[in-house]
């Protein structure tokens, strides 16, 4: 059992049920125990085997086929990921339809032989192939793809930019790919402080107040800071309403502080994300809310902030909340609110569906569903992410 632990499942990882778990009942008994251990990876539990993860080999894909796997239409882009031409050739031959999201997983996994392969075959291509380049950082495929003519546009040096490749950047710029306000505001979602001071100081690209928002949004509190103080950018009230999202008072209260502006998105963010403390703050120093924030957490199950609206006077709409949990089946935070003292309007008695809801002592019916003891071998495969569950 711990050498299983500690070698076998870490090395494989899990979606490899058929490979594993089948082979016979003391690996399947150590497969079901490792699922239920505490420190279990991420997807462990489900009982299924991803197609993705057959296309790293042509023997891979090859066992998969003869057992049961379906034809996936993606398998051409994961073999492209990988850079496996034999498996493509095989995937091609077989039928499997080309598209031009084949030549992005390629130029997204870095691989440029796999990608002249493609393109020498007639696999159609996109701007989007050179996104994928740029985003790499991967300035040999982008002066191929140049040279073969394929399409690039200003969205190239973004995602050059989200990543911080700034050699990428210099290479696009200087061979004639469009450098807009795009580049700034994207390298500041990633953090990257000296792409921004190429672009705005040497390129002379203007800073949106979308800079100071994904710098707010995506957790760069001194970038913000420097966009604001050192170099002038413009931020809007969606900056503060993204600090609040994130539960950062602190860089909150220094943007107040520092003239920015706010609006109901504050509380509907601080609302959205269960940030009670962020909440209190914001309406002790002047931030309206409206009945969008109580609906806000009774869509996101947001209690604690629930509870402190319903004890500070936040306006609610109940049949617009009530109208939501009925459409979702999820009345357990207005069941919450009912049972701490809430009062329904009567209005919202009046059918019988709806009453249920109001009255604590009638719980929801939830049916169970009971899983099939047999199911065919097909559905223990898995396209990608997506799984069934058994």
């Amino acid at each position: 059992m711990d050498a299983w632990r500690e070698h076998i499942l870490p090395y494989l990882g899990p979606r490899r049920y058929l490979q594993l778990a089948t082979v016979c009942r003391n690996w399947k008994a150590h497969w079901l125990a490792a699922a239920n251990a505490p420190n279990a990876p991420p997807g462990h539990t489900e009982c299924t085997t991803a197609a993705e993860l057959m296309c790293g080999s042509l023997e891979l894909w090859l066992w998969a086929l003869s057992h049961d796997c379906p034809k996936y239409a993606k398998a051409l882009e994961w073999a492209a990921g990988e850079g496996r031409t034999d498996m493509l050739e095989l995937l091609m031959d077989s039928g499997v339809t080309c598209n031009k999201e084949t030549c992005e997983s390629a130029a997204a996994g870095g691989h440029l032989c796999a990608l002249q392969w493609l393109r020498a075959r007639g696999v159609p291509w996109s701007v989007e192939t050179a996104h994928a380049a740029a985003a790499r950082g991967d300035v040999s495929m982008l002066k191929w793809i140049k040279e073969a003519g394929g399409a690039w546009s200003k969205v190239t040096c973004a995602c050059a930019a989200d990543e911080g490749h700034l050699h990428a950047l210099k290479w696009l710029d200087a061979n004639g790919c469009p450098l807009t306000e795009l580049t700034p505001t994207r390298a500041a979602s990633g953090g990257h402080r000296h792409v921004i001071e190429w672009a705005v100081l040497e390129r002379g690209i203007p800073l949106l107040p979308a800079a100071c928002l994904n710098a707010a949004r995506c957790g760069f509190p001194d970038l913000l800071k420097w966009l604001r103080l050192e170099m002038g950018a413009p931020w809007e009230a969606s900056v503060c309403a993204a600090l609040a999202g994130r539960g950062d008072l602190e860089t909150l209260q220094w943007a107040r502080a520092n003239g920015a502006p706010w609006d109901g998105g504050v509380c509907n963010n601080a609302a959205l994300n269960d940030r009670v403390a962020v909440l209190a703050w914001a309406r002790a120093n002047g931030a309206v809310w409206s009945e969008e924030t109580v609906y806000t957490c009774v869509r996101h199950d947001s209690v604690a902030c629930l509870r402190w609206c319903l004890e500070n006077g936040c306006p609610v709409d109940w049949e617009l909340c009530l109208r939501w949990a009925k459409g979702e089946g999820r009345p357990h935070v207005l069941m919450w609110a009912r049972s701490n003292g809430t009062s329904w309007p009567r209005k919202q008695c009046v059918h019988v569906h709806m009453c249920v809801w109001p009255r604590p002592e009638v719980p929801p019916v939830v049916p169970v569903q009971t899983p099939p003891c047999r199911v065919q071998m097909r559905l223990h495969w898995a396209e990608g992410l997506v799984k069934h569950r058994l």
